[in-house]
């Protein structure tokens, strides 16, 4: 079985999202990691990936950073272990490492 794993600065998914999706079915990816997603939790367009048969899990700061895996595969299980760099009231994620099990 052949996986395809791609990445993507999306860098605003509120921005994005259309073509992202968009190049999802284009692209055939089976698992996306995005970075620079730029939106709250609560704003995250979850609805449009999970349409195109995608799982998705975020994490997500207003105007900075953020992250997102979307996954044809069903996402059992995720541990997430952070290292963080905390500066004038707002944290940074330096490293983030997500452990999957599908």
């Amino acid at each position: 079985m052949t996986i395809k794993i791609s990445t993507f600065n999306i860098n605003s998914i509120k921005m994005r999202s259309t073509i992202v999706t968009n190049w999802l079915d284009e692209s055939q990816t089976d698992i996306l990691l995005m970075q620079e997603t730029k939106s709250i939790d609560e704003n995250f367009p979850y609805k449009e990936f999970e349409e195109k048969g995608f799982n998705v899990i975020f994490s997500g700061q207003k105007a900075y950073n953020g992250v997102a895996i979307a996954s044809k595969f069903k996402i059992e299980e995720i541990d997430e272990i952070f290292l963080f760099i905390t500066m004038k009231n707002w944290k940074m994620i330096r490293q983030g490492f997500y452990m999957l099990k599908f």
